[in-house]
């Protein structure tokens, strides 16, 4: 088994600045939170949604939060030799796993046949991807649902090597999804404990337009530039939608969770969105994306078209500099 691909660890020196009148916390800046009114009918109906700005190029490397190890402890970069074939693939460190198994989520069947991994992408300068797939009502066998995931380690091993830190992916969600007709997918990158049950944080791309209950759906996977993501923490399901100022289904962007024992924050394109505060004290987690259909509100009814979602690195930062 290779092992697990790690950088050495230089001693930084960092200097921290803090700006009155912000609420900063790890780098986290909560100023920008819009004001819920009825002439702002563009936030949630429960919490605000938070504006990242204009679009901007991405680079595959981007800035972490404030006082986290500068250099990944971990980077899987999909490259595509030496996956294992069969049944089960593997990834050569042997800490990840395609699922191939179901019902699973949504009561999704989540086939390896929907999980593909190459070198390149058209017009993307990175090396090494993967792509998760639903595939589409008029090319699925029986109208099962069909659905593609990976996990780090395996769902059913405990035994996990992610702790506290930040967890970094880049990923290009799918582009399609119909809010008139209630069609599309959930297409996600999450964190979770080891039990599958107690904790969970996720970044939730849902293509039938959902951006919040009571709130017309948003079809904004067929816009130019417009785009929401469902940020969820569980327990409690406490979800707020991200107005992200630009359609993730139209190019790569990085998103970031930071989990330490009191704090949970999310991250886009290195940019905090949200931020809680509470006991998230658990021994390990899995790190996991997936791309599913079926949930009449969540992500919406199958579509009619193959809705791919493409990754192209996951990258692990270990906890607090000293």
């Amino acid at each position: 088994m290779i092992k697990p691909k790690k950088l050495i660890f230089k001693k930084v020196l960092i200097l921290s600045v803090i700006f009155p009148g912000l609420l900063i916390i790890n780098g986290c800046d909560m100023s920008s939170t819009e004001e819920i009114t009825p002439e702002n009918p563009a936030v949630s109906d429960s919490k605000n949604m938070i504006p990242i700005g204009e679009e901007k190029v991405i680079e595959p490397d981007i800035a972490i939060p404030e006082g986290i190890n500068p250099e990944p402890e971990y980077v899987q970069d999909f490259n595509p030799d030496g996956w294992t074939a069969g049944d089960w693939i593997t990834s050569p460190d042997g800490l990840w796993d395609v699922s191939n198994w179901g019902p699973a989520t949504g009561g999704n069947y989540m086939w390896r046949s929907n999980f593909d991994i190459f070198d390149s992408y058209p017009g993307d300068n990175g090396y090494g991807y993967i792509s998760l797939k639903t595939t589409g009502s008029k090319n699925s066998p029986a109208q099962n649902l069909n659905g593609g995931e990976i996990f780090s380690p395996n769902y059913g091993n405990k035994d996990t090597p992610w702790k506290y830190g930040y967890y970094e992916c880049r990923m290009k969600v799918a582009d399609v999804g119909n809010a008139e007709k209630n069609t599309g997918v959930c297409a996600s990158f999450f964190i979770q404990s080891g039990d599958g049950l107690a904790f969970e944080v996720d970044f939730e791309f849902l293509t039938n337009g959902l951006v919040g209950s009571n709130i017309p759906k948003s079809d904004w996977v067929n816009t130019e530039n417009e785009g929401y993501v469902a940020t969820a923490l569980h327990p409690g399901n406490e979800v707020q939608y991200i107005n992200l100022g630009f359609n993730p289904s139209k190019d790569f962007h990085v998103y970031g969770i930071l989990w330490l024992p009191d704090k949970v924050e999310w991250y886009v394109d290195g940019e905090c969105v949200r931020s809680e505060s509470g006991d998230f004290a658990y021994d390990g987690l899995h790190i996991a994306m997936n791309n599913w259909t079926g949930d009449t509100n969540w992500g919406g009814l199958p579509p009619e078209d193959d809705a791919v979602t493409y990754y192209d690195f996951v990258k692990y930062y270990t906890g607090l500099l000293p």
